[in-house]
């Protein structure tokens, strides 16, 4: 039953994602005359996907704390433990304005690879050293325009909910253009469907937290060590929030 109304909801997800292109495509072809930074067309495909993704299940619940850490307007390089597909989805209910950086893969993922085209989001060839600089160059010109961009640091998927080690890029590129780094945290998405699975779980508690800002000033240089910080702080925020959902379910589970 669980892998049938799996199928049925992978189904579900790509009719909205084909309903959602000529929406989005009427927006990116308007974008030029009133909003050349896509805000308009990226809150719209932000809360269409949000709304649609998450609205099946009433026993999914998605709590998002620290957002007012956003509030001071960036724009920033926002980093976040990977933990499943979900992230993205999930993700896009934060209402700041960024682009995704993302594997080419994704781009040719049946409408879904539209609407990232459509968004102007980025897309980086894995383990090619052209393509990562090509990418740090678009997100260095993306961050002059005020736009913040968002990454994966741990390149992938988590396979066990822990945080593993962070690559450099995102550091680095906050460092070169002196922006705070956010991070952000993120818990449960794995319980809706693990790396590796294609079954859903229809019963989850998905939190995120957002961290504060963190300036690149006192590191002077050194992508390294703010590297190490932001994934000392995310790792940190993850094991603190998986702690508190557990003590939760269990009162839940006594009541």
């Amino acid at each position: 039953m669980v892998v049938f109304l799996s199928v049925v909801y992978a189904i579900y997800w790509f009719a909205a994602c084909a309903l959602l292109v000529p929406l989005a495509a009427i927006l990116a072809l308007l974008s030029p005359i009133f909003d050349p930074d896509k805000r308009t067309l990226k809150r719209f495909c932000d809360a269409y996907t949000y709304r649609v993704c998450t609205g099946v299940s009433p026993f999914w619940t998605f709590s998002f704390e620290g957002l007012t850490n956003l509030d001071s307007g960036g724009p920033f390089v926002m980093v976040a433990n990977h933990q499943s597909l979900a992230d993205i989805v999930v993700l896009s209910n934060i209402r700041h304005h960024f682009r995704w950086v993302a594997k080419q893969s994704i781009f040719c993922v049946p409408f879904l690879g539209c609407i990232m085209s459509l968004n102007g989001h980025v897309a980086i060839h894995r383990g090619t050293v052209s393509s990562a600089r090509h990418m740090l160059e678009q997100c260095s010109q993306l961050l002059n325009r005020g736009i913040s961009v968002m990454m994966f640091p741990e390149g992938t998927r988590s396979p066990d909910g822990k945080v593993h080690d962070f690559k450099d890029g995102p550091f680095r590129l906050a460092v070169r253009n002196g922006v705070a780094v956010v991070p952000i945290a993120i818990v449960g998405t794995s319980d809706l469907v693990a790396k590796g699975s294609i079954k859903m779980n229809f019963h989850a508690r998905v939190t995120v937290k957002i961290l504060p800002p963190v300036a690149v000033a006192s590191y002077q240089g050194n992508s390294a060590e703010l590297r190490n910080h932001v994934h000392a702080l995310i790792e940190q925020a993850v094991e603190e929030m998986r702690s508190r959902n557990v003590r939760v379910e269990t009162a839940v589970a006594a009541s």
